[in-house]
């Protein structure tokens, strides 16, 4: 079962659908003559490539396989986040409400109520985890912030940054600081996809260990541990 899949059905007021192929939004997939893009996903610094796709098309772009297709997922993630770069990531976060529907063609795979908002945010997210440090800033802002389905997002991208040496005592400092103020919603956001993650990757685990320190976050973390 896919990952994104079994994170939608946690959204209220949902119900399951099928996985119809659709055909895919056309971008391109490759540097451009006099391009200069960096491809380190975790640099200090992202430029913004000469020909500059909206944000919106790079999300619907990325949000279009979510949850169908890992591998490809995350692969336009960070080619999106090549793209656009850290000079837009104020602009990606006003695309976080910005489309409750899906475009036509999108709708048999995207029918559940909540369903592609979710994965425009999921998509959102993982091309600030492509970014990489300069999207630390907004991540904070979100998750530590006023309660929103995007919350989780911000929390798991941390922990994965976190991860990566990207910032780490801060980040595992301050998570361990506000986690027991966070609602309980965000934090089994979080740890849906965190749980599954942590299977390949040791220096993952050990952040949500640091975490499980957190007497609310453990709790959670064992009854999804025990379910997954």
């Amino acid at each position: 079962m896919k990952l994104l899949n079994w994170l939608f059905r946690r959204r209220p007021s949902e119900e399951q659908g099928t996985t119809p192929a659709v055909a895919p939004c056309q971008l391109h997939s490759s540097v451009q003559p006099g391009e200069t893009t960096q491809t380190n996903p975790h640099s200090d610094y992202l430029l913004v490539t000469v020909a500059e796709p909206s944000c919106n098309d790079r999300v619907r772009w990325v949000a279009e396989v979510a949850g169908f297709d890992d591998a490809e997922f995350r692969s336009r993630a960070a080619s999106s986040a090549r793209y656009l770069g850290a000079a837009r990531i104020e602009e990606l976060a006003g695309e976080f409400h910005a489309e409750h529907t899906p475009p036509a063609e999108l709708i048999p795979r995207f029918s559940r109520l909540g369903a592609w908002m979710a994965a425009r945010q999921f998509a959102i997210f993982e091309i600030y985890y492509h970014i990489g440090a300069p999207a630390i800033p907004i991540l904070r802002r979100v998750a530590f912030g006023q309660y929103d389905w995007t919350q989780g997002n911000a929390i798991e991208v941390l922990c994965r940054l976190a991860a990566d040496g990207v910032e780490r005592p801060a980040i595992v400092g301050e998570l361990i600081v506000n986690l027991p103020e966070i609602r309980d919603e965000a934090i089994q956001y979080a740890l849906a996809p965190l749980l599954y993650l942590q299977k390949s990757n040791a220096a993952l685990l050990e952040v949500i260990s640091e975490l499980r320190g957190v007497a609310r976050f453990n709790e959670w973390y064992e009854e999804m541990a025990e379910h997954s």
